[in-house]
């Protein structure tokens, strides 16, 4: 980060939750797909429940703010178990916000 390159030693260098000084943006990574593995253009499969609130709990030991990767077309037979997800998600009080908010309240600080 020092350097402010966005690879280093062909790795990608994380720059979640802050400001990138080479753009001037801050930088809000989707870190949790539901998606396990894309068959077709329109086709999937996905992640169970449990699976995916086990990658939304392993993220938040790293960081404070986690993003969850959406794409509507590949979830239309998926709608139960993402109404399910953002069900546990409430009962274990995690917060919801939108990208305009996380950035207002990052300037803030």
């Amino acid at each position: 980060k020092l350097t402010s390159k966005d690879f280093v030693f062909s790795k990608k260098v994380a720059y979640h939750n802050q400001i990138r000084k080479n753009y001037q943006f801050l930088e809000l990574d989707a870190s949790v797909n539901i998606i396990k593995k894309y068959i077709t253009i329109n086709t999937c499969t996905h992640f169970t429940l449990t699976e995916i609130l086990s990658q939304i709990e392993n993220d938040f030991k790293h960081t404070d703010v986690v993003g969850i990767l959406f794409h509507h077309r590949y979830h239309t037979h998926e709608f139960l178990m993402i109404e399910q997800l953002l069900q546990k998600l409430k009962e274990k009080e995690y917060q919801f916000s939108t990208f305009e908010k996380l950035h207002a309240n990052f300037h803030k600080a």
